[in-house]
């Protein structure tokens, strides 16, 4: 058996980033890592912030950004900053809905598997 370090593991997804894989230490044999895996990204607590540094990593954004910073100051934009910052709130709330409904289907995935019934070898007999 592998010994469980406690350590937070990581693994390359399909889109070149890290996608994390939570272990817990299996309370019943202590030493040993758990079958508990989750695939989700987010927490409810880092859901915004870590939303929108994803979002901000496409420079598309960090341009659009920019201009709302320069149309906030009144002698340098012609246009109201209303006009340039409406675009980018409605970007980055698609992009934060589209992520947010994605993770809500990893969890819900991960939920299932954890509710399956495996049959386990052990005393030389198949145990649920």
């Amino acid at each position: 058996m592998q010994k469980c370090q406690g350590k937070l593991c990581q693994k390359k997804d399909e889109e070149g980033g890290h996608k994390p894989y939570h272990w817990f230490v299996n309370r019943e044999n202590p030493g040993y890592c758990g079958n508990y895996i989750s695939t989700t990204r987010y927490t409810i607590l880092t859901f915004l912030p870590l939303n929108l540094l994803e979002q901000f990593r496409r420079l598309s954004n960090v341009y659009f950004l920019l201009c709302v910073i320069v149309s906030l100051f009144p002698g340098v934009s012609p246009i109201s900053p209303a006009t340039t910052i409406m675009p980018l709130v409605f970007v980055l709330a698609v992009g934060a809905l589209k992520d947010g409904i994605e993770d809500l289907a990893r969890w819900r995935a991960d939920k299932r598997a954890k509710d399956q019934l495996h049959q386990v070898g052990k005393e030389g007999k198949l145990r649920e």
